[in-house]
């Protein structure tokens, strides 16, 4: 079977001239290069008034186990970003998780912060209150297939 240059996907709409199988092959590497990979994690704004559903290739980071017999990572358990409070840390490997919600300090007499003393002998008591800094809330999606 011969495949002739109009098989292979038509006309180039901008420019009005036939593709050819090197035409379609670059335009698919371009493509492909914007794509992300499977496994790749993005914020979503999912309850944006007019973002559209989420297409089939992603899946909420919601803890959830992926049950699609098309997808490389089917039966894989999904990370659950999106009901704690985490953030994403670089690293070599992936997978690991780690730190804590909540973290203590030590304190000075009566619980009122921690002793602090400078070179003369003086001291004073420090008290430390912290906040979350400011945040913009979003859904993670991973793409699975």
């Amino acid at each position: 079977m011969s495949i002739k240059n109009s098989d292979l996907g038509g006309t180039d709409w901008t420019t009005g001239t036939v593709l050819t199988h090197t035409d379609l092959n670059d335009t698919f590497d371009v493509v492909a290069s914007v794509i992300p990979p499977v496994g790749s994690i993005l914020p979503w704004a999912k309850t944006i008034t007019g973002v559209p559903a989420l297409l089939d290739n992603w899946i909420e980071c919601d803890g959830s186990t992926i049950s699609d017999a098309d997808s490389p990572m089917n039966g894989q358990d999904v990370p659950d970003l999106n009901t704690t409070q985490s953030f994403l840390r670089g690293s070599a490997t992936s997978g690991s998780t780690g730190g804590a919600d909540t973290h203590a300090h030590g304190t000075g007499p009566s619980g009122g912060g921690r002793v602090e003393t400078d070179n003369t002998g003086s001291y004073g008591y420090i008290t430390h209150s912290s906040s979350l800094p400011v945040y913009y809330e979003v859904v993670w999606i991973m793409r699975i297939k």
